[in-house]
């Protein structure tokens, strides 16, 4: 698989696509200079979809049982209807650049340009600011796995948490690099785009979060 790709951008008008994600029987994607769009035949075409959401870059998109969330420059916004219509979701949040969404289908976290992680669980109506530990609070990449939730940071490593954001202990171990931009997790292993390569690491070397270290040898 992936030997072939075809280009699938009918209807939209930039070369430079940011996020991407699925709700249902919709995929979303953004483009530079705000616009997102919308396809409901597998990209065969895109509609823009807009009305109610600022015109700001959309960072990340994360789905929450039938809404679709968008993470941009100016705050959270999210669509039941296929991206007919945008309502924003920033009660709670004190930093409205978001950069990361994650989700366990219970509760969902965001991930914010020099503010930290912040944790909802009532579906995105209400944000909490939960970023005790993490040294680092431009949080850039976010990925659940159940209860435990990862954050990657710009400048500051891989963080875990186990209590649901309360506490944040660093778990980078052996990985250097300037910056985690996205994360994965298949076949009981993590694994980190970083700027400095792809790494992963065997979710079993996490420890507790009441230890007083964590580490994760990364290869």
């Amino acid at each position: 698989g992936g030997d072939s790709w075809e280009s699938k951008s009918t209807g939209i008008t930039s070369d430079t696509l940011y996020g991407l994600g699925v709700c249902g029987n919709a995929i979303y994607t953004s483009c530079k200079y705000g616009n997102v769009y919308v396809s409901t035949d597998d990209g065969e075409s895109w509609t823009v979809k807009n009305a109610g959401r600022p015109s700001a870059n959309v960072f990340h998109f994360g789905a929450f049982g039938s809404t679709m969330f968008a993470g941009c420059s100016l705050g959270l916004f999210a669509t039941s209807d296929g991206g007919d219509s945008w309502t924003e979701k920033n009660s709670g949040l004190t930093t409205f650049d978001v950069r990361s969404i994650a989700t366990n289908g219970t509760v969902m976290f965001v991930g914010t340009q020099a503010g930290g992680a912040f944790l909802s669980t009532d579906g995105g109506d209400s944000w909490e600011r939960k970023s005790n530990g993490l040294l680092n609070t431009w949080v850039y990449s976010l990925v659940m796995n159940g209860a435990d939730v990862f954050a990657g940071t710009l400048q500051g490593g891989i963080y875990n948490s186990r209590d649901s954001g309360e506490n944040w202990i660093e778990v980078k171990g052996d990985l250097v690099v300037n910056a985690t931009y996205t994360m994965v997790i298949s076949g009981g292993y993590i694994f980190a785009c970083t700027d400095n390569g792809l790494f992963k690491a065997s979710l079993s070397e996490v420890t507790e979060v009441e230890a007083a270290t964590q580490a994760m040898e990364f290869g």
